[in-house]
């Protein structure tokens, strides 16, 4: 099985040599529809809810793309019976309504009409460099529920990101991308380490999470995370605990790693030293 993977994520870093380019992305968002990178909340969920801290917690998403399926997850957690707005339908659920076709049945509900409650959501920022996601996932959400902030921004200088701000960030193949633009290895490493202590970075010191999906670089990120963890990142007075090493994983529920589309699952946790 190991063998399988390792063959598997040699294959996806061959087959992707545009994914670090800025203009591939363009093209992509630009041109063509993009769906949940990786694998949908649906898979990641049962990972998320182990780690994560609950809501309201702030939640930072860098290279968001256009995966408004994910933010839409993250804004409607904590609604009891879901929402409705002039875009989406609602309906009468256990689990929070998503305004996305994977969870149907629902219908288009009458503008103004509201459905169930939101006792609390995550505060959620996401980011990307190319200006035509931004735009595109602010259109989809305009009306959407809970808090969303939206801007342009680069994962490797994020200079609009505050520091200690977040509780969790959720990164979905961003530090691959980052890894993939390198014009060499050393300036794929030293690249991705930027994003890394980016990501440190705007986590709170004493109990921030990342959570991180690698397909096409998981051995590049590892040592990235390992050596941020090393190093002391954006400080000297917290630690960097890895809670999850990319390998073979059980959540709590029993879901597997391997739902994961074949990406490695990298959990690391800061704390006051």
């Amino acid at each position: 099985w190991l063998k399988l993977q390792t063959m598997r994520r040699l294959v996806c870093a061959l087959a992707l040599p545009n994914y670090g380019s800025r203009s591939h992305w363009e093209t992509v968002y630009t041109t063509a529809k993009t769906d949940p990178w990786y694998c949908g909340w649906r898979e990641l969920e049962s990972f998320w809810n182990d780690v994560a801290p609950r809501p309201p917690a702030r939640v930072l998403v860098p290279g968001v793309g256009t995966d408004v399926a994910l933010l839409a997850h993250l804004l409607v957690t904590g609604c009891v019976a879901g929402w409705a707005s002039r875009q989406w339908g609602c309906t009468r659920r256990t689990a929070p309504f998503l305004p996305l076709t994977e969870f149907a049945p629902f219908h288009r509900a009458t503008d103004g009409v509201q459905c169930g409650v939101c006792v609390s959501s995550y505060g959620v920022t996401a980011y990307d460099y190319v200006p035509a996601a931004v735009a595109a996932v602010a259109e989809r959400l305009a009306d959407g529920p809970g808090a969303l902030e939206l801007f342009v921004d680069d994962a490797t200088d994020a200079r609009r990101v505050e520091t200690g701000a977040f509780d969790v960030a959720l990164d979905k193949g961003t530090l691959d991308a980052v890894y993939l633009s390198g014009r060499s290895p050393n300036d794929r490493r030293r690249r991705l380490a930027q994003a890394v202590r980016e990501l440190r970075r705007a986590l709170r010191r004493d109990g921030g999470v990342l959570v991180s999906l690698s397909r096409a670089a998981p051995d590049a990120v590892r040592a990235a995370l390992e050596e941020c963890g090393a190093s002391g990142g954006s400080d000297d007075d917290s630690s960097w605990q890895c809670l999850r090493d990319g390998g073979f994983h059980v959540a709590s529920d029993g879901a597997v790693s391997t739902d994961l589309g074949g990406a490695a699952l990298f959990v690391y946790e800061s704390s006051l030293k």
